[in-house]
């Protein structure tokens, strides 16, 4: 599994600690940080999972369906209006 982006400490629980640690516990989980070229990975990817609690229009998960790549992502504004769940991805819904 490549994880692609940064961590944002103010949102989240997820810390750059706690990636070296799930890194440590398992090699073939990778955390690569922000990256400029997403198309690139996104190439190399079989499914993008987009877990969010807000977005406006996101552009990965626009990329990924141009690109035919299954997308798991949060039913939240945007993310649901590029998913159509069950056809090119499934809609996950967001805790509340």
């Amino acid at each position: 599994m490549l994880i692609i982006g940064g961590l944002d400490d103010s949102r989240t629980d997820l810390t750059d600690e706690w990636a070296k640690t799930i890194e440590a516990a398992n090699p073939n989980i990778i955390f690569y940080g922000f990256q400029s070229n997403v198309e690139e990975w996104l190439g190399a990817s079989d499914v993008l999972i987009f877990p969010s609690y807000r977005e406006g229009f996101p552009n990965v998960p626009l990329q990924a369906a141009v690109l035919g790549i299954p997308i798991l992502a949060s039913d939240i504004n945007g993310c649901n209006e590029i998913v159509t769940n069950g056809k090119n991805g499934l809609l996950i819904p967001i805790k509340m």
